[in-house]
């Protein structure tokens, strides 16, 4: 079943460089928005808890997360929308999450 995120929320960008511009979170999964406008759900189930956890922390200190997303997630999210209006957390089901990962 589909879980609508929570809203958005600006991300920090401590040092003004970062190409994530927002942020939105729940229990098993974060959501990012970066400056091209594209929205990628990272969850436990890709690229893991572990990642999740420490992208959340990253998010709340507004500095290192699309470092981080760049150097350990790469291409290995559970979700991508265009828009932030279309953002939903899927389930694995979804017909939208990263083919090249099921």
């Amino acid at each position: 079943a589909a879980q609508l995120v929570p809203a958005l929320h600006r991300y920090r960008d401590v040092s003004g460089h970062s190409g994530g511009v927002a942020y939105a979170l729940v229990a098993d999964a974060i959501a990012v928005q970066f400056t091209q406008g594209g929205v990628y759900v990272y969850s436990h189930d890709c690229p893991g808890r572990r990642h999740v956890s420490r992208m959340k922390l990253l998010a709340g200190e507004g500095h290192g997360l699309s470092s981080y997303i760049s150097r350990h997630i790469r291409n290995r999210f559970a979700a991508h929308f265009d828009s932030p209006q279309a953002v939903e957390f899927q389930d694995q089901s979804s017909t939208r999450q990263n083919a090249a990962l099921r």
